[in-house]
């Protein structure tokens, strides 16, 4: 299994670690040296990485961001992420693909142990940049499971939904490499991958989402 975390370069430097398990401050010089001593993934993943974020909605934020911003280093694997997964929605049945939602409610009457940090950190003034509508609900999320309850997605108020990415995003076999290499989405409109019909039902569905989607604001 490749390695989590990116190796670090530490030959040009001297950081002085911290004491594993304790949180301690640093100075920007600090991050500035944490950001030079780690390799640039622009060219393209070929491992799983950790992107140590310390909020509950990390995961969320960080593919809103890559997703939007034409020139952040994450969005061509972003948007390939969010092609592939949309056309899995769109192909599920005639792909035989196992998709089931699973709520996952944050307010007062969920039992998540982590429900109270979750709405804590999640508010408008934070999240709303890219929230797709105002009236978005963020105690009402759902997860997105495939077989053997591997998770595949989370429904997200930024983006409609943030596909999972790693080594445990199991579950679909039916679908080639070039969409889906076992660890993340890839856009499938590559030469190849769908064929005239998968692509003219593809293009129904999504014509019928965007409908919705204006209908609803």
């Amino acid at each position: 299994m490749p390695p989590m975390l990116p190796v670090s370069d530490k030959s040009q430097d001297d950081f002085a670690s911290g004491k594993p398990g304790q949180w301690d401050k640093r100075s920007w010089t600090d991050l500035e040296v944490i950001a030079r001593r780690t390799p640039n993934t622009a060219n393209g993943k070929r491992q799983i990485e950790v992107d140590l974020i310390p909020d509950v909605w990390a995961r969320l934020i960080l593919f809103s961001n890559a997703l939007y911003d034409e020139n952040h280093l994450l969005h061509r694997n972003a948007v390939a992420a969010f092609r592939g997964f949309l056309a899995v929605l769109a192909l599920r049945a005639r792909k035989s693909i196992v998709i089931k939602a699973e709520e996952l409610r944050l307010d007062a009457s969920g039992s998540w142990p982590f429900a109270v940090a979750a709405r804590n950190s999640a508010d408008g003034s934070r999240h709303g940049i890219h929230q797709l509508y105002s009236d978005t609900s963020w105690n009402e999320i759902y997860l997105l499971r495939g077989e053997g309850g591997s998770l595949l997605a989370i429904t997200s108020p930024l983006t409609l939904i943030c596909p999972a990415q790693g080594p445990s995003t199991t579950g679909i076999k039916q679908l080639p490499s070039s969409w889906f290499d076992g660890a993340q989405f890839r856009d499938p409109s590559a030469p190849g991958v769908l064929n005239d019909e998968d692509r003219e039902l593809l293009g129904a569905w999504l014509k019928q989402l965007r409908g919705t989607l204006a209908r609803h604001g």
